[in-house]
This record gives structure tokens, C-alpha cells and sequence, in this order.
């Protein structure tokens, strides 16, 4: 299964007076792709905060914990942080609804070893056009399936998105932003473990707005990293200078793979992710997406 990906759409530069004239000439031809931008959008991402509580301890079992977002700020991004267990099964990590902040429920499958966890929201100020979409969808037992939600007309993509499951027998492997130009789609893959017959919902949830909302946006890839057998991988993509990360996902064309944890790092300049191959057998991989905006 492959999930492609792009950089956003790119002005074309205009250099000297015949790249003047010229853009006078073509006028919007040379925007493709490119939602037009009004004279009074925003210069940076007001309000931006990285929100997370201290993080809890966790025994063996299924466990959901919430970051949430101060008051009059919403979520356009999220993630969590696990100590180095190597058990964890992360099922969702998703705006909660009305994108007041960010959820995620993770398993520990060790019965001796605890799993710390800890949530993450990226919240900005109220964005224009913002809304949260998903298609719904359903995996059989141990089906292997990619779903894409897709925005309302005149919004986008503009961050990212989650994914969501109803049991922690599916596990999701790849998420991303898909689909340039635009309109761009929050595509998530996920396999099912279940060993009983029976489905099982899963489904990705694309955080959407006017683009212009999202001032100096840039979708950044990491290279490819590859996790040797029951063997974990690092990730990390920086922001360029006078950026800050909105949202990270994982990349990946392997469904064994298990995302151990994806989240911020000191406060917003960066992203890091760790990946585990949990199986004996050949190398798994995948790369990390990161969306960046201009620094308040």
C-alpha cells in the first residue's frame, strides 16, 4: 500500500521586468494550484500553544488520556510521548470533537513493565472555515485497508489529521496529507489483528480551513528509516528558522509496522517519531510528515 506525498503548491517565482510582465500577462496561470490569498491574511499563527498534561504511569490494558486545549483555541494537531515499551499498541490519536483538543488511547500488552503516556494538542486561535471530517470505515479481521477523509469545498487539508479506531485490535501503520495541488486528503492505513470473524470501525479524520489560515505552510519529509527485526527507529523533521510544527504523522508502506510514540519536541520547533518492527522476518520502514507555519 502506498501513500504519496508532496510538497504544497509553489508560486512561481516573478524575477526582473519580463517576469513581471509576464505574470501581468498570465495573471493566475501562474498560481496553479494555489488558493488566492487576500491582502488581510494572517502573518503567523496566532495564538499558538502546545498543550499536554504531565502524563500518567500506566499498567497493563487500554487506556485513553486527553490534552486540551486552553480556552478559545483549537486543535490543528496532536500527538503523544510513551517510554520505551516496546508492548505499546497505539489504536487512536484524533481531535476531540469540536477540535478542543487531542485524544489518544494506547494498549500495554506487558504485564510487568508500566507504560508511561502522555498526549499532546497543537492549538491555535480559531482558524476561518474550520471543521473536522471523516469518512467512516470498518476493517474484517486481519483485513489490511487505507481510508482518506476528504475536506468540505473551499477548505483544505490545511494541518493534518488523526485516526481513530473502535478496538485496539486494529493498528494503524501510515497516516499523512496526500494529494497535491489541491485538494489534498488525510489518508490513513490500518490492519487488523483480530483473530475471530467479525469487523472492526477504523477511519481517518482530516482537520480542515481556509487555507490562507495557515500562513508560510510547508509540508516537510524526513528520509526513510528502517527498524531491523524487533528492532525500534527514530525520526525526527526541524521546522526551518522562525517556523513552528503544526502536526507529524508516519509514513510507511509496511502494515506490521507499530508507531511507539509521535509527538512535539520543546514546545513546537521540531518533531520526533519512534517506529518498531515487531516481527522476525525482513526490515520494516517508513518516513515522517511534518506541517510547518510561520512563528508567532
Amino acid at each position: 500500500m502506498q501513500l504519496a506525498t508532496e510538497v504544497p503548491c509553489r508560486r512561481a517565482p516573478v524575477d526582473g521586468r519580463m517576469g513581471l510582465l509576464r505574470f501581468l500577462v498570465l495573471g493566475s496561470s501562474l498560481l496553479a494550484g494555489c488558493p488566492s490569498v487576500p491582502l488581510n491574511a494572517p502573518s503567523v499563527m496566532a495564538g499558538y500553544t502546545v498543550a499536554g498534561p504531565a502524563g500518567t504511569m500506566l499498567g497493563p490494558g487500554t487506556f485513553s488520556l486527553s490534552a486540551v486545549c486552553p480556552a478559545g483555541k483549537l486543535a490543528v494537531g496532536g500527538g503523544w510521548s510513551s517510554s520505551t515499551n516496546l508492548a505499546t499498541q497505539m489504536s487512536t490519536s484524533a481531535p476531540l470533537p469540536g477540535g478542543r483538543g487531542w485524544t489518544v488511547t494506547a494498549s500495554n500488552a506487558n504485564p510487568i513493565i508500566g507504560l508511561f503516556l502522555r498526549p499532546f494538542a497543537i492549538c491555535v486561535d480559531p482558524l476561518a472555515g474550520y471543521t473536522i471530517t471523516s469518512p467512516g470505515g470498518s476493517l474484517q479481521s486481519q483485513e489490511v485497508k487505507s481510508f482518506e477523509a476528504v475536506c468540505p469545498s473551499n477548505t483544505h487539508v490545511v494541518t493534518g489529521g488523526g485516526i481513530s479506531a473502535a478496538s485496539g485490535e486494529v493498528i494503524p501503520f501510515s497516516q499523512g496529507i496526500v494529494g497535491q495541488p489541491a485538494p489534498e486528503r488525510y489518508r490513513a492505513g490500518g490492519r487488523s489483528i483480530a483473530l475471530l470473524p467479525g469487523s472492526s470501525g477504523f477511519a481517518p479524520l482530516a482537520i480542515c480551513a481556509d487555507f490562507t489560515q495557515v500562513p508560510g505552510r510547508e509540508i516537510l519529509l524526513s528520509p526513510s528509516v528502517s527498524a531491523g527485526p524487533l528492532s525500534s527507529a527514530s525520526l525526527q523533521v526541524d521546522c526551518p528558522n522562525n517556523k513552528v510544527v503544526l502536526h507529524g504523522a508516519v509514513l510507511s508502506l509496511d502494515s506490521g509496522l507499530r508507531v511507539i510514540q509521535s509527538h512535539p519536541v520543546n514546545g513546537g520547533p521540531s518533531w520526533t517519531a519512534t517506529i518498531y518492527n515487531p516481527i522476525l522476518g525482513a526490515p520494516m520502514s517508513g518516513r515522517l510528515q511534518v506541517v510547518c507555519a510561520n512563528a508567532p
